[in-house]
């Protein structure tokens, strides 16, 4: 056990290094230089920018020619070190710049950079009153150009070097528990797939349960998101200015999504407890009673589907191939309610109070999640919170791939994979370390 926590600290510890340095420091060494040594920075907004060569449409620039140039007037005689060039664009390591100084010479110096994320950071080292950028050296290149800042001194975070590192943590601590403790690990796993077909009739049994007596039966997993669709739609498509159609698809995207989280975790949070008399009178692993309560809000989810089936066909939502991907999103969510349920069904067994702290905690996260309003109308400020929401990037990827048509960026994938894996993670160790425990609080 020592040794298993000293490795374990030793992954965390030089992947949170690593995070750090690649995430942070690495692309804002100049930036913090420039606070270090008193640099004068200057904002340009784009509409203060002069495009020589370019065509504009929406905000996007394309070039004409070759010698296409973007005309930064400084006003006054400025040490330029380093530029940063906010937008989108596939830029190339090294820029023409020419420096234009008070006489109106021009001399051009070679500026190197480097991308991240969307932002471009230009090193030069120059005096100038007007810098002008040569970014492309053919024609049909496009960009779309936010503001360029003159000697930065804001701090940016690559998110995927942060992601990377975090996914490598997750992978370094699977595969260091798995070498100490590898023997009890391939012995649950093995005892787990022994007993799939218990699942297999819990799962059957929940549904059955759930809907006995029922006339309608399981098309009340169907009828159930349409009826708060319809009343929903009714109240908030005037609110929000969304035609009906327009909202109803947004909402029931988002409502499908949640309640899938939902049900997960409320039926697990209480599967331990649940299933006492089993666990008291033969041997069963315990992380199959959680696993089942997911698998059954799983089913449950799948039919809601056909609900937003058919509202996409009677709303006219194209297809796209795209929409094919909706169950990459569907399954990184499965994982982390997976990871916890496995959290609260162990602190639901230790302390009851958790469920209704939950009940709360529940009431709170949808309305954190964009599931009824769209995430235009929040302010600036909310925005990076609510991003912080781990259900605000699954509801946004499943409906880029259904509604949208827009095809998930590696970055979407990073950050939903490593969200799933961390709780996951966390989830299985920390179900594991008190399971043993249960016996005498159930």
């Amino acid at each position: 056990m020592k040794r298993l926590k000293i490795l374990s600290a030793l992954a965390i510890l030089l992947c949170v290094i690593g995070g750090i340095y690649f995430g942070l420091i690495r692309f804002n060494t100049d930036m913090i230089g420039n606070v270090t040594h008193h640099r004068p920075a200057k904002k340009i907004d784009s509409a203060s920018v002069t495009f020589e060569g370019w065509e504009t449409t929406n905000g996007v620039y394309v070039t004409l020619s070759g010698e296409a140039s973007i005309v930064v007037e400084l006003g006054e005689t400025t040490e330029v070190h380093n530029l940063l060039i906010d937008g989108s664009f596939q830029a190339p390591d090294t820029m023409k710049v020419y420096a234009i100084d008070e006489n109106g010479q021009a001399a051009e110096v070679t500026g190197k950079g480097s991308k991240q994320n969307e932002d471009y950071l230009l090193r030069t080292d120059v005096e100038a009153v007007t810098l002008r950028i040569v970014p492309f050296e053919r024609a049909g290149e496009t960009m779309e150009l936010g503001a360029i800042t003159v000697n930065p001194r804001r701090l940016h975070i690559n998110t995927y070097a942060i992601l990377a590192f975090i996914l490598l943590g997750i992978v370094s601590l699977v595969a260091i528990d798995f070498i100490v403790d590898r023997a009890e690990i391939v012995r649950e796993i093995r005892a787990m797939i022994r007993y799939r077909y218990l699942v297999q009739d819990l799962v059957t049994k929940d549904i059955k349960t759930k809907y006995r007596r029922s006339v309608l039966g399981l098309l009340w997993s169907v009828l159930n998101p349409l009826l708060m669709m319809l009343v929903l739609t009714a109240v908030f498509s005037t609110i929000f200015n969304y035609k009906s159609g327009d909202f109803s698809v947004y909402y029931l995207t988002g409502y499908i999504m949640f309640n899938f989280v939902t049900e997960a975790t409320t039926f697990s949070m209480t599967s331990i407890i649940g299933s006492a008399g089993l666990i008291k009178k033969v041997y069963i692993p315990k992380l199959v009673f959680p696993l089942e309560k997911c698998m059954f809000a799983l089913v449950n989810m799948l039919f809601s589907l056909i609900a937003a089936i058919i509202v996409f066909l009677v709303v006219g939502v194209q297809p796209h191939w795209v929409i094919l991907l909706f169950p990459l999103p569907i399954f990184y969510l499965f994982v982390f309610n997976f990871g916890i349920s496995l959290i609260l069904a162990t602190l639901n067994t230790f302390f009851r109070d958790v469920g209704y702290l939950y009940n709360v905690f529940i009431t709170i996260w949808m309305y954190l999640t964009p599931i009824i309003y769209p995430v235009s109308i929040l302010p600036s400020w909310l925005l990076p919170i609510v991003k912080l929401n781990p259900l605000y990037h699954y509801v946004q990827y499943f409906r880029n791939v259904t509604i949208y048509g827009v095809m998930p960026s590696l970055k979407d994938n990073l950050i939903c994979i490593s969200i799933s894996l961390l709780f996951l993670l966390i989830g299985v160790r920390f179900f594991r370390k008190k399971q043993d425990q249960f016996i005498f609080y159930i």
